[in-house]
């Protein structure tokens, strides 16, 4: 019966963690977590050193090495799997140190719920799952092994290597341990837990004498402080489910040592019901944790890190989302499968002509993905400013060192190029791509197709930029190269947006010099623009549109007249037919002046 047991909770433990897996894979996608935090490692000494200068460093090196491998969806959720069944395994072993003769089974899973839940936010790291993991390590090998009158020695050199590696989590083992330590008498454990309540209190003093950290930031440095489930409250509950189930196998009276089988049923059949509550759990609660509408945004930037527009598309036509990043996004979308002028108007956009292009102090919250954006506008300088801009933010990580190695490629700089190759080098996710482009760079002749193109759009001018007036950088993009299509594309769209119709109709002759047929928000503008001067619209005399869109203009007109101009008397009939079109747009969403 024994082995029998032992078999059928190794599979329902197997049940567990492939719901946890699937999941993460599902719901949470880890690749989303790297997109989100973009971590930073390197194999190499001086990065090692950074860690180790100050107590918890060890713990976050760990935390950077695992979370580098969450650029692959599969091996973050694995990861996350792996560290929380070790979680469970220390967790087991504790409780039988505890309390040897009454079953825990199937408590461990309930018990690291919290943690489980926790992992759900985009902004989690496994730092608690590591904190956690050395703890109860920590407690098990003392709890384990230590006798009356070596237990101060030992949980001197335990408590030590607890602050070194996870820093103020060791107040919670030394709480968990003055807890849990059974000495002869009552005096003595007074004693002893002065003792060692003072050197438990005198550690970061100590450790001061090794580092150049102040004391005062590591008592609770690494601990979770937020009372909030959508902080670190999570992680809190799980410490107080641990510390109630201790308490219970601590103080309550053990059952007798020899169980009669319905005993023994009984308390599988409890470990059972806990198993599959905390299963069960997870799976309900999960949904209500992650936050979708952030899921979408950093979708649709992974996309685009792939380039992938139709991908970009698809994810904001089933979950719309008004966000900076994603509208950023979407408009280089429709750019790029050549609908930006047909569909501009068929996804909301609030901050108009700043959702497609700005350059003033806000911008730099995404200075990489603006970076990509003026790559892309061949504006390589200013590129290099915002990937610059990106690494003061987020360090040198993977996709910050790629764009810079892209853009020094493109200058023909190669030293620096490969400055960042060789960083590259250590990464996981960029390790054989660098090493294709290294042989290139060092031969001094990199034939790389998206290096190529970015030497095929580059500005002749050297710099061009104008924080806080985008429309003046796009015009300079365009005076610099008149026959750079995005850029022109761009200009026109964000006078669109603004309600610039002067400014668009003075730079239509260049885009019908690159593209002589007229998108249809371009020939809802000259309508407009020709219904503006008082001319007839039948035959718009600055440029050719089809008929049936002056027909549309002309609908449109005698709706609103039929309402009597009252704007919002008229919206029901206009906003089904024509809510798409830059006339509907101009009219109930648009906040400044037509020019």
């Amino acid at each position: 019966m024994g082995l029998l047991y032992r078999l059928r909770w190794v599979a329902l433990s197997f049940v567990g963690f492939a719901a946890l897996f699937f999941t993460y894979i599902k719901l949470l996608d880890p690749q989303l977590v790297y997109m989100h935090q973009h971590p930073v490692f390197f194999f190499e000494n001086r990065f090692l050193h950074e860690y180790i200068s100050y107590p918890g460093g060890i713990v976050e090196y760990l935390n950077a090495f695992f979370m580098q491998w969450y650029f692959s969806s599969t091996l973050g959720a694995l990861i996350l799997c792996l560290v929380l069944l070790l979680n469970v395994i220390m967790i087991r072993a504790l409780l039988k140190v505890i309390s040897p003769v009454r079953s825990w089974t199937g408590s461990e899973f309930l018990m690291i719920l919290p943690l489980a839940l926790h992992q759900l936010r985009y902004d989690a790291t496994l730092t608690p799952l590591l904190c956690s993991l050395i703890v109860l390590a920590g407690l098990y090998f003392t709890l384990s092994s230590t006798r009356t009158y070596g237990m101060i020695g030992l949980f001197a050199l335990v408590n030590a290597a607890i602050y070194y590696i996870g820093a103020g989590t060791n107040l919670i083992y030394a709480l968990l341990f003055l807890i849990l330590m059974r000495p002869r008498s009552q005096t003595v454990r007074l004693t002893i837990s002065l003792i060692f309540a003072a050197y438990t209190a005198a550690l970061p003093y100590f450790f001061r004498l090794f580092t150049s950290t102040d004391p005062r930031n590591w008592y609770t440095a690494l601990l979770p402080r937020s009372t909030s489930l959508s902080g670190d409250g999570l992680v809190l509950i799980f410490w107080l489910i641990l510390i109630v189930f201790l308490l219970l196998g601590r103080f309550m009276r053990p059952p007798e040592q020899r169980l009669e089988n319905n005993k023994g049923e009984r308390s599988a059949l409890w470990g059972y019901v806990m198993f599959a509550g905390a299963v069960v759990s997870f799976i309900v609660l999960a949904p209500m944790l992650i936050d979708v509408r952030y899921r979408s945004v950093l979708r649709v930037n992974v996309a685009a890190e792939k380039r992938d527009w139709t991908s970009i598309l698809a994810i904001l036509q089933r979950h719309p989302v008004n966000h900076r990043l994603s509208n950023l996004q979407l408009y280089r979308a429709l750019y790029f499968t050549q609908q930006l002028g047909d569909q501009l108007f068929s996804y909301e956009n609030v901050e108009q002509q700043d959702g497609l292009y700005r350059n003033d102090r806000i911008s730099y919250d995404y200075a990489l993905e603006y970076c990509d954006l003026l790559l892309d506008l061949g504006n390589i300088n200013g590129a290099q400013h915002r990937a610059y801009e990106a690494m003061a933010v987020e360090g040198e990580s993977p996709r910050v060192l790629r764009r810079l190695v892209l853009i020094h490629l493109a200058k023909e700089e190669y030293h620096a190029a490969e400055k960042y190759l060789l960083r590259l080098l250590q990464t996981n996710r960029y390790k054989e791509w660098s090493r294709n482009l290294l042989v290139g760079c060092r031969a001094r002749n990199c034939q790389d197709a998206v290096v190529r193109s970015l030497r095929t759009h580059r500005l002749g001018e050297d710099f061009l930029m104008r924080p806080g007036y985008a429309r003046a950088e796009l015009a300079d993009l365009v005076k610099a190269e008149p026959r750079n299509k995005m850029a022109v594309t761009y200009l026109l769209t964000h006078d669109l947006l603004s309600g610039n119709l002067a400014g668009f109709m003075e730079n239509l002759p260049l885009y019908r010099t690159l593209q002589p047929k007229l998108p249809r928000h371009f020939e809802e503008a000259v309508v407009l623009y020709t219904f503006g001067l008082g001319r007839s619209v039948a035959a718009p005399e600055v440029v050719p549109v089809r008929k049936e869109v002056i027909e549309e203009f002309n609908d449109f007109i005698a709706i609103v007249m039929r309402h009597h101009q009252d704007t919002s008397a008229a919206l029901p009939d206009l906003q089904g037919k024509y809510s798409r079109t830059f006339w509907f747009y101009l009219l109930y969403y648009f906040k400044g002046e037509t020019r």
